[in-house]
């Protein structure tokens, strides 16, 4: 199984701490897990429509089985 976690760029160390411990425990259970990062400063119009086309590249080219969310 292939997961795609989506999460926002990493401000502080501790930043979204709780979505890292999930992966980890994630992969510890043999399931590979890759990381996509998503803007969470300065979002304009234009980087929204780069990242959308980003994140469909990234599915098309890794093939997950599951895309887990974290934004909000």
């Amino acid at each position: 199984m292939k997961i795609l976690s989506i999460v926002p760029e990493k401000q502080t160390p501790l930043s979204m701490i709780f979505t890292f411990r999930q992966m980890e425990s994630v992969e510890r259970l043999g399931v590979e897990n890759k990381i996509f990062y998503f803007p969470s400063k300065n979002i304009t119009p234009l980087l929204l429509v780069k990242t959308y086309r980003r994140i469909r590249r990234e599915i098309r080219n890794y093939h997950p089985d599951l895309i887990h969310v974290h934004l909000g």
